[in-house]
């Protein structure tokens, strides 16, 4: 069949064509080890999402701790009342009035929080209370008053493909380099 094909002369020249793509494909394998971080993936991944993503509509109330172990467990326990007490039917107005804070609803997105407070804020449905959540200043308590959901695919869902696809892209780039520094090296005499 192959020499019927009339793409190579013979089983011979068949094979030995077959050898030199079975060679240049580990080469190119040796020569373009590629790897792909996380942090590439969850940077690809905001990319893509940007404007994408499910939003979620809450009002926030923040407690702000400083460094001392005691002030910190005094403050995360003043938040765990806030939200026992909006639990038992307190309005969080009214809280957020006796905290000194607004609590204006705000619109919020994946990419706008960090990773774990995300994880938790958008498994919540509407009226629930979420928090207290560690925060870079102390705690926050957010109240879910609107959920919008997107078609988008979560993160974890989406880290295979995404993680192919940049992998593809890092591979062709390497291979595009070293093909330019294989030209740059190379000499060709034309002589007329």
């Amino acid at each position: 069949a192959v020499e019927q094909s009339g793409r190579y002369g013979t089983w011979i020249d068949y094979r030995n064509k077959l050898r030199e793509d079975i060679i240049l494909y580990k080469l190119q394998g040796m020569l373009l080890n590629v790897s792909v971080t996380d942090a590439q993936i969850l940077e690809r991944y905001r990319e893509l999402s940007k404007g994408e993503e499910a939003k979620i509509a809450v009002r926030r109330l923040v407690f702000r701790a400083g460094d001392d172990a005691k002030q910190r467990d005094a403050v995360f326990k003043q938040a765990k009342a806030v939200v026992r007490r909006i639990g038992d039917g307190e309005t969080v107005e009214t809280l957020a009035t006796e905290l000194g804070q607004n609590a204006e609803p705000e619109t919020l997105t994946r990419s706008s929080v960090s990773l774990p407070i995300g994880e938790r804020l958008f498994k919540a449905k509407v009226g629930d209370v979420v928090g207290p959540l560690a925060s870079g200043q102390g705690y926050v308590v957010f109240v879910v008053d609107e959920v919008m959901t997107s078609d988008l695919l979560g993160f974890e869902e989406a880290k295979g493909r995404l993680q192919a696809a940049l992998e593809e892209e890092a591979r062709q780039k390497a291979l595009r380099d070293l093909y330019e520094k294989l030209r740059a090296r190379s000499h060709v005499d034309i002589r007329l």
